[in-house]
């Protein structure tokens, strides 16, 4: 029995190294649950081992058709569908109702959305115009400085790499390109934080789960970062609110405190990043908040799943 990190690099290795105890075996039937990661390069050297049989397990199949055809070759046929209108039916999952909340942008937010904005859309003309366009090295710099949880080493080497930029970009057309793209990416990251930690969508956050918790209901809320679910976290503890808060970044005994508080009710929120989307038993909840989140479905019907 492994977790799919520990299975896809121990796995074809013992049936190397231990050959002789594997064949003591007669078959070998493999269960991959939530199979739709094995799409990734990582992880689909889980299907190196010589297993006999194999079965996957998926909330979120895939609908690209090149995943699909990787876990088609990989696991077989897909043998069985269920869908919300069966489980529901048969009790598996509540009754449930999604609502969206529009926010909009503060405008100092605004400003700085559209400037980013603009930077993409240039970035991106260059893709179909690379020898025609050249970029210009200077300009580069903050942008690149934009990636999080740079050290200032880290920084001051950007710097110098960005140095010999242009010169290299005019003599090697698809450099540029690949360049490009790297700043669209960061320039989207960037652009996505702000929405993420918009101050009208922070206050709708706490205006829904005050409402909730006054009500007696149990809440979970999912946020991108760390820092913006802390953010919460601290506003509604000082407002009196026994809460806890879950993620990768705090030590495990923490996190495990917190999901069994919630589990008991003895709390009646619990604020996470996308730590409690997958592989977790998360207690039920009554209403789930997807305070800051990607345009990922798999994210999404995970976090339904949660409610």
């Amino acid at each position: 029995l492994y977790v799919l990190n520990t299975a896809a690099t121990i796995l074809p290795r013992m049936m190397e190294i231990h050959p002789d105890l594997i064949a003591s075996y007669p078959k070998h039937l493999l269960i991959i649950d939530e199979a739709h990661r094995t799409t990734s390069p990582t992880f689909r050297k889980i299907y190196d081992a010589d297993i006999d049989f194999t079965m996957g397990l998926s909330a979120t199949f895939p609908e690209n058709i090149k995943k699909y055809e990787i876990l088609e070759l990989s696991i077989g046929s897909l043998l069985c569908v269920y869908r919300y209108a069966h489980a529901l039916i048969k009790g598996t999952i509540s009754q449930f109702k999604l609502t969206f909340l529009d926010t909009s942008l503060m405008p100092d937010e605004l400003e700085i959305w559209e400037e980013l904005t603009d930077k993409i859309i240039q970035y991106a003309r260059m893709q179909g115009k690379k020898d025609k366009m050249s970029l210009h090295a200077e300009d580069l710099v903050d942008e690149l400085l934009l990636e999080e949880d740079l050290t200032e080493e880290q920084i001051e080497e950007t710097k110098e790499q960005i140095k010999d930029f242009k010169e290299k970009a005019e003599q090697d057309p698809e450099y540029k390109e690949s360049m490009a793209l790297r700043m669209m990416k960061i320039l989207g990251g960037a652009r996505a934080r702000i929405s993420w930690s918009a101050a009208r969508r922070l206050s709708c956050a706490l205006d829904v789960i005050t409402a909730a918790l006054d009500k007696g209901q149990k809440v979970i809320a999912f946020h991108k970062s760390v820092d913006g679910a802390s953010a919460i976290y601290n506003l509604l503890q000082k407002g009196g609110y026994e809460i806890g808060i879950y993620h990768s970044a705090q030590k495990e005994y923490i996190n495990e405190n917190y999901l069994e508080a919630f589990r008991t009710s003895k709390i009646k929120c619990l604020l996470s990043v996308e730590a409690l989307l997958e592989g977790l038993n998360v207690p039920d909840a009554d209403v789930g908040i997807a305070v800051a989140a990607d345009q990922s479905k798999i994210k999404a019907v995970q976090s339904l799943g949660r409610v």
